[in-house]
């Protein structure tokens, strides 16, 4: 039977093929028909993992056979799809991938004509229930053909540019982890060193096994090889990228990790300053000491959101903000549609980095300090109750509440925030306290 926990509040992702097969793309497919509706135009790709191909040509010929017009990027990252929702002005988008997923998942993200993710709960509403059986079909092509290098990213990688702008010589690694933005890189780094910029790649190869590692950067010992690279090569930074390019993570000349918030703070020295800011409660921490730190005087505008890009883009563009930011990875820019991208954000804070006068290591080095601890998962049957609870002794200990996504409290120099799972029994604990 179909495990209901794969249609989830941002797409539909699980385990391939027990999961999710060609059997339930094809009733998905169905049922995108039914949302988006026949005659109407969808940008459609695919991720490098090893199911994706086959899930494309189903989608496709669904599409095809129903009358969807398909605006056919074929292999691609997230973010590429968001751009030609915008310039060909299309009317969603279905992007096959699994994201920062191990290899064994795979999954589809669908987005409207505004570029806003629809759920998979909503897309599980027009769904016609199946009995899920395993079944693996044949590629009828090369795996090659699947992952080659199209028109499509060259015109990508020509916007792409227009973000991009340094005054000095620097060296950087990049690390596509085998996904989907090694074909864009490969163009990028040539026309970078046309600006002083060299770019030592690894990793760029496309390969749905994730030879190298695993497609997340945020998990522990991913960025180990990257980080040899940088200290062998002495480049001034490096980006390392998850699976479908909507994240990166970014290290210093040490190779050591660069907290989003400190990326934030450097994407601020740009001419082009940013006034206007949404966060996610979990960052909500060192965003705060950064504004008192550094921006009251600015007065610059900030905004809380919910945890997930459906919360933080409607409010960045309700409130016409000019980047959003999240602390696994993910930065959103107004003038990339709201949406985010990982190639954006590399680009701009390379850029960032050529107006310092000094290393990144040392702009790191002038930062608050503050401890932060790893996000615990709790196993919680009765979540409302244990919040309730949660929040009663904090009150009565005297911590200042909020209640935006769960609870957050502070005290003194200590936050914490505890929010529950929107598809599991889990309650998910964060904590950070600052050194002074």
């Amino acid at each position: 039977m179909i495990k209901e926990s794969i249609f989830r509040l941002y797409d539909i992702r699980g385990k391939y093929p027990n999961e999710i097969n060609e059997k339930l793309v094809y009733e998905i497919a169905l049922s995108l028909v039914k949302m988006f509706g026949k005659g109407k135009t969808i940008v459609l790709g695919y991720d490098c993992r090893n199911s994706s191909p086959n899930f494309y040509e189903l989608i496709k010929r669904v599409f095809e056979e129903q009358k969807i017009n398909i605006f056919d990027l074929g292999f691609c990252s997230s973010p590429m799809t968001t751009y030609f929702l915008n310039v060909k002005k299309a009317d969603g988008v279905v992007m096959i991938t699994a994201s920062h997923n191990p290899k064994e998942y795979n999954g589809i993200k669908v987005f409207d004509k505004n570029g806003f993710g629809v759920s998979g709960e909503n897309v599980e509403k027009f769904f016609k229930k199946v009995d899920l059986v395993p079944v693996v079909s044949k590629r009828t092509r090369n795996d090659l053909d699947y992952f080659k290098t199209t028109k499509y990213h060259e015109e990508y990688s020509n916007f792409l540019i227009k973000f991009f702008n340094v005054n000095k010589k620097i060296k950087i690694v990049v690390d596509c982890s085998n996904g989907a933005v090694g074909p864009i890189w490969r163009i990028l780094k040539n026309k970078l060193k046309t600006k002083g910029v060299e770019v030592v790649l690894i990793n760029d190869a496309p390969d749905g096994n994730f030879s190298a590692h695993g497609p997340n950067p945020v998990i522990d010992g991913v960025t180990e090889q990257i980080k040899k690279e940088i200290i062998k090569t002495k480049s001034n930074l490096g980006l390392v990228f998850d699976g479908d390019g909507d994240r990166v993570v970014i290290l210093d000349d040490k190779g050591e990790k660069v907290r989003a918030e400190f990326v934030w703070r450097l994407l601020n020295i740009d001419k082009n300053a940013i006034r206007k800011t949404v966060f996610t409660v979990v960052d909500e921490f060192m965003f705060k000491i950064l504004k008192l730190s550094f921006f009251d005087e600015e007065k610059r505008l900030y905004f809380l959101s919910k945890v997930g890009h459906i919360f933080l883009r409607k409010i960045m563009k309700e409130n016409k903000a000019d980047i959003g930011v999240e602390g696994s990875g993910h930065y959103y820019f107004k003038d990339f549609y709201y949406s985010d991208s990982g190639l954006v954000a590399g680009l701009k804070i390379i850029s960032c980095f050529s107006e310092l006068p000094y290393r990144l290591s040392d702009f790191v080095f002038l930062m608050p300090e503050s401890h932060k601890i790893e996000e615990i998962n709790l196993k919680i049957e009765s979540k409302d109750v244990f919040l309730e609870k949660f929040e009663e002794k904090l009150k009565m200990n005297g911590f200042e509440i909020s209640k935006i996504d769960g609870i957050s409290a502070w005290k003194n120099n200590f936050w914490c925030n505890i929010r529950k799972s929107n598809t599991e029994n889990i309650v998910r604990v964060n904590m950070e306290k600052s050194k002074k």
